[in-house]
Formats: structure tokens, C-alpha cells, sequence
């Protein structure tokens, strides 16, 4: 655990003990370099594998939380077997945001009740993600593609191919509508091909009944 070492945080650690049966270490926010990053000097401690790494963002200002955060993020073992958690973190608050890019695993809001947090870590430590759920939907929001309009659909289309779905619209076979536009059957059925997956379609039929709709 990353923290300030005060004795809410040590009263902590003896709750997460008790309630989940693992150990338990304490290091300070002002030292977590020398407690992580290996140097010249000192190897440093290799972070333990299939454990969790609790950030107390509390104490920290944003700037060293991204800090710790990229750092963490560029570590090998913390994008493998390590659990990263952020505690004691304010709703909307910029702690809150960092979990959009950064790797952490589970996040649990200051003032929540210590079963919550216990039974996150229990979660954490079966390699699960503990992230509330409005956050997990607005990130997932934020992944999904807007589906087009149909003027951005239509954009995609060259002249040729829009003149084709528009005689599609008013019916006819491949043939009249090579006769209609002066060109050959293979032809349409080129411009055809072309069409369907510029409108997110997947046959004739499909394609007819969006020009339908929407032309």
C-alpha cells in the first residue's frame, strides 16, 4: 500500500488483514521510488506478483499521482500479474479520470463503507476489475464508434454509385438499370458491391430498403 503512513491507513492495513486473510505492506508516498524503481545503488524490491498495489490518493496532488500512475503503467509486472487500486478517491474529481488511460484495476471512493473495500480486494486478488459501474459504462460510451448519418453514409458513395442506389429504389433488375444508365450489367454489379459496405449493409435487399428509407 502507497500512503502517508498515518494511522488511518495503519488501522487500515489491520482491516484488510483480518478481513482478507493476506499481507499486508506499508509504504510511504514520499519514498515509493526507492520502494519500487530499481537503481544503481539499491536493486530495489521487485513488486510481487499476484498481489495488489493500493495508491492513497489522498495525500497526493495529480501531478505525482500521473507520476506514479505511467510509471507503474511502463512496469511489466503491473501490466501482468499486479492489481492496481486507487483508495479514498472524490467522485468526479481528476483521480477519478485517471482511470480512462491509466492501468489501474479497481477503484474505491473515500467515505465507502470497509466492507466494500474488502470485498474489492478479494476481487482484485482473482485477477477481477473493481471499477464502478457508471464509470465502466462511460468508458465504454466513450470505445463505441457513433454510428453515421445518412448524409456521412452518403458521403462515401460516388456519383455513379448514388445513381445506382437511387434506380434501386424505384425497383428493377441489374439489366435495366444498365440500360437506364447506359452502361453494362457487370458494371452495376460492380457499383453494387461497392455500395454495401459503404452503407453498412450486406445484400441487395438491405441496400434497397435503406434507399427506401432515406432517399
Amino acid at each position: 500500500m502507497l500512503g502517508d503512513n498515518s494511522l488511518q491507513d495503519s488501522m487500515l492495513i489491520g482491516n484488510i488483514r483480518q478481513h482478507t486473510k493476506v499481507r499486508c505492506q506499508m509504504a510511504t508516498l514520499k519514498d515509493w521510488q526507492s520502494w519500487i524503481l530499481p537503481t544503481e545503488s539499491a536493486p530495489g524490491r521487485p513488486l510481487p506478483k499476484d498481489k495488489i498495489l493500493l495508491v492513497d490518493v489522498s495525500p497526493v496532488d495529480c501531478s505525482q499521482l500521473d507520476e506514479i500512475l505511467l510509471e507503474l503503467g511502463q512496469q511489466k509486472s503491473v501490466k501482468g500479474t499486479i492489481q492496481l487500486a486507487m483508495m479514498n478517491v472524490l467522485p468526479e474529481s481528476w483521480a477519478e479520470e485517471r482511470v480512462r488511460w491509466s492501468p489501474v484495476n479497481g477503484l474505491f471512493y473515500k467515505g465507502g463503507p470497509h466492507r466494500q473495500l474488502t470485498n474489492g480486494l478479494k476481487s482484485l486478488l482473482r485477477n477481477e476489475y473493481w471499477i464502478p459501474r457508471h464509470l465502466t459504462q462511460r468508458h465504454w460510451e466513450n470505445l463505441r464508434p457513433a454510428f453515421p448519418s445518412t448524409a456521412e453514409l452518403l458521403k462515401r458513395l460516388t456519383p455513379r454509385e448514388l445513381q445506382t442506389l437511387m434506380a434501386m429504389k424505384s425497383g428493377g433488375s441489374n439489366s435495366e438499370i444498365a440500360d437506364r444508365m447506359n452502361v453494362s450489367p457487370h458494371t452495376i454489379k460492380t457499383y453494387l458491391y461497392n455500395i454495401y459496405p459503404k452503407l453498412l449493409v450486406r445484400n441487395r435487399t438491405e441496400a434497397t430498403i435503406w434507399a427506401r428509407r432515406h432517399l
